[in-house]
């Protein structure tokens, strides 16, 4: 229970990191309108495999105008990749910048009895504006595959290991 609780406050973390630095560029071609939200959309950990346990954030654009709602997920990965469990538990499996709609995945989420909360973040336009230009930049297959490695290198340091 303590490791969840520390995966899930390091996961957020790093969400949160990741956030600020897509704040600070910006070269969207479209202007989200001023009746944009951005959120933060946790899924609360599962037990029905290795890679629920913990948890997962994303970040959900909703523009009603322009009829955008879309998440960006920063946790995307092969699930049967070679040595899936193995690679997942040493944080060296590759991940991608996964691109859905909440409502084509929160039925699973719900059919799993794992929780779902939405996070609306304080962000003017111009950062609003700036947030979704660096995610569809991110988006891009040149720029889609991340490496993320924060099991091994956070998690059991703050253990004491």
């Amino acid at each position: 229970m303590i490791i969840n609780r520390l995966l899930l406050a390091q996961l957020r973390f790093y969400i949160l990191v990741i956030l600020c630095q897509l704040v600070s560029h910006c070269s969207f071609s479209q202007q989200l309108s001023s009746a944009a939200q951005i959120s933060l959309v946790t899924y609360g950990s599962g037990d029905d495999d290795i890679s629920s346990a913990f948890g997962h954030t994303e970040i959900r654009v909703v523009d009603p105008i322009l009829g955008i709602d879309q998440n960006y997920s920063y946790g995307g990965f092969n699930h049967r990749a070679d040595g899936f469990v193995i690679k997942f538990l040493k944080g060296t499996l590759p991940y991608y910048i996964a691109f859905h709609k909440l409502n084509e995945v929160a039925h699973y989420y719900q059919q799993t009895n794992r929780s779902i909360r939405e996070q609306t973040l304080n962000l003017s336009y111009y950062q609003r504006n700036q947030l979704i230009s660096d995610l569809e930049q991110n988006y891009l297959p040149q720029n889609r595959y991340i490496a993320i490695s924060f099991i091994m290198t956070t998690v059991l340091p703050d253990l004491g290991t």
